[in-house]
């Protein structure tokens, strides 16, 4: 169970096993196990198992990765038609002279 930060339950409010009650909400009925819950009355926003898919379907692992190599991974993905390294990408913070990562500094 997850009680996000700043949720008030209601007296007498049953919380059901395995399930995620999102911050802020307020909990006035009983909550079934296995949902998610969220807003003010807080109501059953969909089951656990889809809340888990789209958690782990939009999970990017790039914590292991250097800057450089998430600037690549982030660029491919969302702008595939970019080509890294050869132009900086417009409004971005690469230097296109030592193409690194920073501030361009003139």
């Amino acid at each position: 169970m997850f009680i996000g930060y700043g949720c008030i339950i209601m007296p007498g409010v049953t919380i059901g096993n395995n399930v995620v009650v999102g911050a802020g909400a307020l909990v006035t009925k009983d909550i079934p196990s296995d949902c998610v819950a969220a807003g003010v009355p807080a109501r059953v926003l969909k089951h656990i198992s889809e809340y888990q898919v789209k958690v782990y379907t939009d999970y990017d692992a790039t914590k292991l990765l250097t800057a450089k190599e998430k600037r690549k991974y982030y660029l491919e993905k969302y702008d595939p038609g970019l080509s890294v390294g050869n132009e900086a990408h417009p409004g971005s913070d690469v230097c296109p002279a030592s193409n690194t990562l920073g501030p361009k500094r003139i």
